[in-house]
């Protein structure tokens, strides 16, 4: 029986990650910690972005601003999925 985290009800959902972040509480910190990195990156990329385009800087600026808000989205994606894979893997070992 293969246990999907996604359909589980929001309480439930809550709890099975409590409970993992009891027994992890490193990996937890650590996802958390990068999660905070990207989100402060989205916003520097943004910031940066309409800074450089009233100022008038260059378009390599604002090019190296774009990139840096799109490796950033494509992080926290990549981040929200190996959280539901680790969640998903914990439900099966606990059942």
């Amino acid at each position: 029986m293969k246990i999907k985290y996604d359909n589980l009800p929001k309480k439930t959902k809550k709890k099975v990650y409590e409970e993992y972040s009891k027994k992890n509480p490193d990996l937890s910190k650590k996802l958390n910690r990068l999660m905070i990195i990207t989100i402060i990156g989205i916003a520097y990329g943004i910031f940066m972005f309409i800074y450089d385009l009233f100022s008038k800087n260059g378009t390599f600026s604002i090019v190296l601003d774009i990139i840096v808000f799109v490796f950033c989205i494509l992080s926290i994606i990549k981040l929200f999925s190996i959280k539901k894979n680790l969640l998903e893997k914990f439900l099966k070992n606990k059942k």
